[in-house]
């Protein structure tokens, strides 16, 4: 976790220390919400380019590995519910890994098919999925908020189906969990005092403070990347050149 208000504090001491101007709470929490998902999605593609790049053999220093340590505290694993091959997953699921059912003291792994060949093995004889053999679809019904599974053969009962997967930054829905700065009104002197884990109707917003859900050593990229928005919001071009140019360098840093 990255604490938020260090985050915060940061950006606005930067900020203010060259004139720049000044971003509100409000606006802070947007942009944070934007750059934990830019950084958390940015993790897939960097990992499959480390993944075609030689890697060394000295500790510390496999970049492949060192990003999957990043990806490590989305990983998790968890249940489903529903009946006859139709499984509900959980909510905070980003992307599906493998789906396992135990039989007896085994744990078979189901094999994952498309939509296409999935359909074409349930109906042939020849290939029909066996409780050896089970294949499952993954389903995205645009109708609820829910991905599902569809299992064969059907009689695999869910309290035996475990799934793997990545749930999403910050583990919740509707983006209740999204890195935010909370703040009360001081009554003298009208400032923000940072709320922490402090709720209520007198802390804004209500559901008080939540961290950036990104490995620790993500923060100086977090900070970099408000700073970047932070230029559009006070109209500075300096901001924005500067930060553009420090994360391009970066950039260049992790190819290189």
């Amino acid at each position: 976790m990255i604490n938020v208000d260090d985050v915060y504090k940061t950006v606005l001491l930067i900020l203010n220390k060259e004139q720049r101007g000044y971003i509100t709470p409000a606006e802070f929490n947007k942009i944070g919400a934007q750059v934990q998902n830019e950084i958390f999605e940015n993790y897939f593609n960097d990992i499959n380019q480390y993944l075609r790049q030689p890697q060394t053999d000295f500790d510390y220093s496999d970049r492949a590995e060192y990003m999957d340590e990043k990806i490590a505290q989305f990983k998790k694993e968890g249940t489903v519910s529903g009946s006859s091959g139709i499984f509900t997953v959980p909510t905070d699921l980003y992307r599906l890994g493998s789906v396992t059912y135990t039989s007896g003291s085994q744990e078979v792994e189901l094999q994952k098919l498309g939509r296409r060949e999935f359909y074409n093995i349930i109906n042939s004889k020849l290939t029909a999925p066996s409780l050896s053999y089970p294949v499952f679809l993954q389903e995205d019904n645009t109708r609820d908020t829910h991905t599902k599974i569809l299992v064969y053969p059907t009689t695999i009962a869910s309290d035996s189906i475990k799934v793997q997967y990545l749930r999403k930054p910050g583990g919740g829905t509707d983006n209740v969990d999204d890195p935010t700065w909370a703040y009360t009104v001081d009554e003298d002197t009208s400032g923000y005092i940072f709320a922490g884990t402090t709720t209520g109707t007198t802390v804004t917003p209500s559901t008080g403070a939540k961290n950036f859900d990104l490995h620790i050593a993500e923060k100086t990229e977090v900070i970099k990347r408000i700073l970047l928005y932070a230029g559009v919001i006070v109209k500075d071009p300096v901001v924005l050149q500067a930060m553009s140019s420090e994360l391009a360098k970066d950039k260049q840093l992790e190819k290189s």
